[in-house]
């Protein structure tokens, strides 16, 4: 277990948690920000993950990183387990920025998902991070898990 998993499960301990109220309570949404990080860095722990776009309050996004030596990137969008919305806890998806909306020098592959905290949506998420971030898998790789999941 690395420090950001060990730093995840702390997190998950505290009195708030699962973060609900993180678009109206400031320390919510810090923490929140902190446990998508920390789930992020337990599977990547890789420096050269940068942040893109800041989070925001609506938590769309709530992290979104990107690697430019792999020409990656990852945007987790947040939506609240209270909500009672009709949508999956977990939903995959692929995305191209294309070089000349983001001003770098090729397109990047990102991987987008839409999440709650829920466990069974942490090891998907842990599943589809280690596959694209680590395994660095093939756009058409990342296609079948994406499919596989959903069906």
């Amino acid at each position: 277990m690395n420090i950001y998993e060990q730093q995840l499960q702390s997190l998950k301990k505290h009195k708030d948690f699962p973060f609900d109220n993180f678009e109206n309570d400031a320390e919510q949404f810090q923490n929140l920000k902190l446990y998508w990080f920390y789930l992020f860095q337990s599977v990547v722990n890789d420096e050269n993950w940068k942040e893109w776009f800041p989070a925001q309050k609506d938590g769309n996004p709530i992290l979104d990183v990107v690697n430019i030596n792999v020409e990656r990137a990852v945007r987790i969008i947040h939506h609240n387990r209270s909500q009672k919305r009709k949508l999956y806890i977990f939903q995959p998806w692929l995305d191209i920025q294309e070089s000349k909306i983001t001003g770098l020098e090729n397109d990047v592959l990102e991987l987008v998902f839409s999440a709650e905290i829920f466990e069974e949506s942490e090891k998907f998420a842990k599943q589809f991070l280690k596959k694209f971030c680590i395994e660095l898998a093939a756009e058409n790789e990342m296609e079948n898990m994406i499919y596989e999941y959903t069906i």
